[in-house]
């Protein structure tokens, strides 16, 4: 919140570098950082050099993070990340060559709204999406061994609040509501195995007390409730 800073480093197969510093304004404050590997040329050299079917791989993932103070009482945060991976071989005689190429990552967003009601009450608001995804292909030359295609996805919503302060008692309650979607893919030139695209609903609800019993003491009761709408589970935990 009070300087600019950052780092960078570079090696032999990866680089990776990262920045962070106040917002204009003195409005809040930011962080950004990356990284990303470079074995592609070191691949190649070899694969010519020795004459050796050696596959090709790299990752990159990046990250992010910026935090706004709406006013002296509320923050909101807004925080992303991407990351990815991709493995791809040939090998096999030159007129029947064999191809297996794998790719596979995340990413996600979320944000959070916190602000102080009163001095000892707290209300925290927050979306999350988030997503992975994952894919193989198993071929020869045009023609498919096996390939598949996975993805799974959720959206978020949740809420706490924090009743803090007491002598003896930290109250907090919240609430929590998700939707999940799964896709499964997988099939060669004849048959496929599986094709699944579904989503179901999750809803959650808690209330817990932290008690001070005393110096030496502390007890945590509460409870949680959730449905969860694939099956129709109910549980109180």
């Amino acid at each position: 919140r009070n300087k600019l800073g950052g780092m960078a480093s570079i090696g032999l197969i990866s680089a990776r570098g990262s920045l962070e510093g106040p917002l204009p304004k003195k409005a809040g404050s930011f962080a950004v950082s990356g990284r990303r590997t470079y074995m592609e040329p070191l691949l190649g050299f070899a694969r010519k050099k020795f004459n050796m079917d050696l596959p090709d791989y790299y990752f990159y993932d990046t990250n992010g993070k910026i935090n706004l103070d709406l006013s002296d009482r509320t923050t909101l945060t807004l925080a992303g990340y991407l990351g990815w991976d991709e493995f791809n071989s040939e090998y096999g005689p030159t007129d029947s060559r064999l191809h297996f190429d794998v790719d596979w990552g995340n990413r996600s967003f979320n944000t959070r709204l916190r602000t102080a009601m009163k001095q000892n009450l707290y209300l925290s608001l927050g979306t999350a999406v988030s997503e992975y995804r994952s894919r193989w292909s198993y071929r020869n030359e045009d023609i498919v061994l096996d390939e598949a295609r996975n993805r799974f996805a959720e959206k978020s919503i949740k809420g706490d609040l924090e009743l803090l302060g007491g002598t003896h008692h930290e109250i907090k309650s919240g609430f929590w509501f998700s939707r999940y979607d799964v896709e499964l893919k997988e099939w060669n030139e004849d048959l496929t195995y599986f094709d699944v695209d579904s989503f179901t609903y999750n809803y959650a609800v808690y209330l817990q007390d932290k008690w001070r019993i005393s110096d030496r003491f502390e007890l945590l009761p509460g409870f949680r409730a959730y449905y969860h709408d694939a099956g129709n589970h109910f549980r109180i935990d």
